[in-house]
Formats: structure tokens, C-alpha cells, sequence
């Protein structure tokens, strides 16, 4: 397609892209929780579970999870926390007291229904404090 005023068609061009910009900056904003640090992070308690003893009330979120290494232990969200949303085996980042981690969605908690707690696998909880002298977390923030 050819243009016979570069100028205008600049202007344009850039005008649109701003109203675009705008309209979806405003819908982020307007759809942003109320009881989310961001859009995408949660605070909550954060305790841990023995991957070779998995508790009773997690289920698999569904979806084949990378096998745990390093950067993909698992951890147990909330059964109601995404709504039947599916972000299974997405990488979430962990922070607690200054320091991060990287765990993956692995399992969802009918005991942990209706909140924004979580419960992270031994190891990893390891990288923040020591399981064997401390049962929990808190305030851990977890973002995806």
C-alpha cells in the first residue's frame, strides 16, 4: 500500500497506537484485584510437604510437570486460588525475607480453599529456612 503523505499517515499511525496503548493499560488496571500485590503475585503463609509423601488433599493440577530439579520443585496452590483457570506447571517466583527461588504449580490444596497460602516442597523451602526448625513462611510472595 502506497502512501502519498508520510506525515499524516505518522501521525496517524501513532495516534492509534496510543489510544490502543491507553485502552489496554486501563483494562489492566481496571481489572486488577483489589487483594493482589500485582496482577500476577500473591502473599501468603507458605509451609512445606515431603515430595515422596504427598498430603492427602493435593491433587495434580493437571498437565505433565517438568520432573523437580533445581528450578522446577514443585509446590501446592490453593484448589479455588485461579478458578479452574489453567496455569498448571507454570514457573512461579518465591520471595522470602530478600531472597528468591523458582518452584512450579504442581498441585492444588483443597485445605489451603480460600486462601493465598501455599506449600512448597521440602527442598525448596529448604532454600529459605531450615524444615526441620521451622514449619512456616510468612509473608511469602509468589508471582508468576
Amino acid at each position: 500500500m502506497a502512501f502519498t503523505n508520510s506525515k499524516f499517515n505518522s501521525k496517524s499511525a501513532l495516534s492509534a497506537l496510543m489510544g490502543s496503548a491507553l485502552l489496554i493499560f486501563a483494562a489492566g488496571v481496571a481489572a486488577k484485584p483489589t487483594t493482589r500485590t500485582t496482577p500476577l503475585c500473591f502473599t501468603g503463609d507458605g509451609s512445606h510437604f515431603n515430595r515422596s509423601a504427598i498430603p492427602s488433599d493435593f491433587t495434580p493440577c493437571g498437565g505433565n510437570c517438568p520432573s523437580p530439579s533445581k528450578f522446577t520443585l514443585p509446590i501446592a496452590l490453593p484448589s479455588t486460588l485461579f478458578n479452574g483457570a489453567n496455569f498448571c506447571c507454570s514457573s512461579f517466583s518465591i520471595r522470602f525475607n530478600g531472597q528468591t527461588a523458582q518452584g512450579t504449580y504442581a498441585y492444588k490444596s483443597s485445605n489451603l480453599a480460600d486462601t493465598e497460602n501455599l506449600v512448597l516442597d521440602s527442598e525448596l523451602f529448604a532454600m529459605f529456612a531450615d524444615p526441620e526448625k521451622i514449619t512456616d513462611l510468612s509473608p511469602v510472595e509468589y508471582c508468576m
